[in-house]
């Protein structure tokens, strides 16, 4: 809410966000922000195209997306976003930093590619560990991390399909939660979108709105039509309004 006036006061060149922040940030500022920025990055989470579109407007700089795990350091790939794009590549590598792929049979056989797995990262800021009540849990090595996320690797690139488990087979087809969230997220009053499986592989979607009083989702034939799948039978939504004290 502050946005405008911090930006103009200290003369901030660079905005590093989330997808969630940069979407509070929309609800709060709908208008050009004239500024010296030089770059907005996006990061923590895949951004849909209207977040990224909506950004693009109200700054008018260059957006990159950066991808990284706080546990492995500040930051791992960035690259240029490019909404063109139908695969999703977690970008340049940064230096000093390699990653690889611990390949996964299950993997290999429900998308058919032949080298797809885990993704894991070799870096030099290897965080230190959790406290979990009086006892430090170090992690698995100093060298490096083992991510939940599933990539695969094509045209000099390492391409990210989704994390672990969040996946859902609907006859033959592989769909994976961010194939669903991105319809939800065309709306400009949705906050946050979290999606689960129960034991019967039905979809469960929480939906995080700006305003409870007001929702309005014309989902029901878009699921249908595109996925197969029928609220009720296949999927249940709740709503659960936005709080402005509220960030998760």
């Amino acid at each position: 809410m502050q946005l405008k006036t911090i930006i103009h006061d200290y003369d901030i060149t660079n905005i590093f966000l989330t997808p969630l922040l940069a979407r509070l940030i929309l609800i709060y500022n709908n208008t050009f922000i004239n500024n010296n920025l030089r770059f907005v990055t996006l990061g923590g989470d895949k951004p849909c195209q209207s977040t990224i579109n909506g950004v693009r407007s109200l700054f008018d700089c260059e957006i990159y997306g950066t991808y990284g795990l706080a546990e492995a350091g500040p930051r791992v790939a960035t690259s240029k976003l490019n909404i063109e794009k139908t695969k999703v590549d977690i970008g340049q590598i940064n230096p000093g930093i390699e990653v690889s792929i611990v390949e996964d049979e299950k993997y290999r056989e429900i998308t058919k590619i032949k080298a797809i797995g885990y993704l894991k990262i070799y870096t030099p800021s290897i965080y230190l560990g959790y406290i979990q009540g009086s006892s430090l849990c170090k992690p698995e090595s100093s060298e490096f991390i083992m991510t939940k996320d599933i990539v695969y690797y094509s045209d000099n690139t390492y391409c990210l399909l989704g994390r672990d488990n969040e996946y859902i087979m609907i006859g033959s087809k592989l769909y994976w939660f961010q194939d669903f969230k991105s319809f939800f997220y065309n709306n400009p009053n949705v906050l946050k979108v979290k999606i689960q499986k129960d034991t019967d592989s039905k979809l469960i979607f929480t939906i995080f709105y700006k305003s409870k009083d007001s929702v309005n989702f014309d989902m029901e034939d878009s699921f249908n039509s595109y996925f197969g799948i029928k609220k009720d039978l296949d999927y249940s939504l709740t709503v659960v309004g936005y709080q402005y004290n509220q960030y998760k």
